[in-house]
């Protein structure tokens, strides 16, 4: 017998329209509508949730301001000292992951090519502001619906390099087969755009070959991060939307030594532009 979709806490049963969207990353997602701000996404943090690190994301993103990243409309603490968990309120945008995109074939070549800029533009501005976003992958990273624009979601995890890093242990914070050596091996000093850089690089290679050769196959996130370590992402079999050149970016991005990559976004996203005009000429 299947279970009933969770439901919105008693603050938001004036909410129209609430529907559940899924759960994952210590948080219920659900999208709604409301008077004050229209369509949008109510994400509901467990009990719990580290609270120096949820007030981090937040602080993240509104410094960002960027055109591809939701804004928070609000936030807060539910329950009497925020004992149920804390919450984000962020304009909806249509359309789904590119997660769910690849897993449907519908992504096309011209949307990997316009994912590689729009999110090397975030990252131009991220690093600018100071911050490593650390969990660039598919699954956190939106298809406009109306615009094909890409939006980069769900900054967690993302670090102030101006601020004392708040995990401690031998692994850092990361998703298996997109994070670099230096970010799962938790060289916290060696963590900077570099790092997303890497993450943006396998997450282009996954759009245009189907498939992650470090998830492939894989039966333990041990293994994942051995092959990680050592093996080399091969390079792309083809030049996706024919643009000359984007194998060569990628594969400098997925370099796993961090000092063999573009030493920053916005070279990288100098790179892609020249690709780009010369191909227009």
């Amino acid at each position: 017998m299947s279970q009933s979709p969770p439901a919105v806490p008693p603050e938001f049963s004036h909410y129209r329209d609430v529907r559940y969207l899924t759960t994952g990353g210590q948080k219920q997602v659900f999208s709604a509508t409301c008077d004050k701000h229209g369509s949008i996404v109510l994400k509901l943090f467990q009990a719990g949730t580290d609270r120096a690190r949820f007030e981090r994301e937040v602080s993240a993103v509104q410094q960002l301001g960027s055109r591809n990243i939701p804004a928070i409309l609000e936030w807060g603490m539910l329950g009497e000292d925020g004992h149920q968990g804390p919450y984000v309120i962020e304009p909806f945008v249509p359309g789904g992951s590119i997660q769910q995109h690849i897993d449907a074939g519908s992504l096309q070549d011209h949307n990997i090519i316009q994912l590689a800029h729009d999110v090397l533009s975030v990252l131009t501005l991220t690093e600018q502001k100071g911050i490593v976003h650390r969990d660039i992958k598919p699954a956190n990273l939106l298809l406009h619906a109306d615009t094909n624009a890409i939006w980069v979601l769900d900054f967690g995890i993302a670090r102030h390099l101006d601020r004392t890093a708040l995990t401690v242990g031998p692994m850092g914070p990361c998703t298996p087969g997109f994070a670099p050596p230096e970010q799962f091996n938790a060289l916290v000093s060696d963590i900077d755009v570099r790092s997303d850089l890497f993450a943006l690089g396998v997450t282009l290679y996954t759009c245009v070959e189907r498939k992650n050769p470090y998830l492939d196959g894989a039966t333990s996130h041990t293994e994942v991060f051995q092959r990680m370590q050592s093996t080399q992402l091969p390079r792309l079999s083809r030049e996706p939307d024919g643009l000359a050149g984007f194998t060569d970016l990628v594969a400098a991005m997925t370099q796993l030594r961090r000092t063999n990559r573009p030493r920053t976004a916005a070279a990288a996203l100098e790179w892609l532009n020249d690709l780009l005009a010369q191909r227009a000429q």
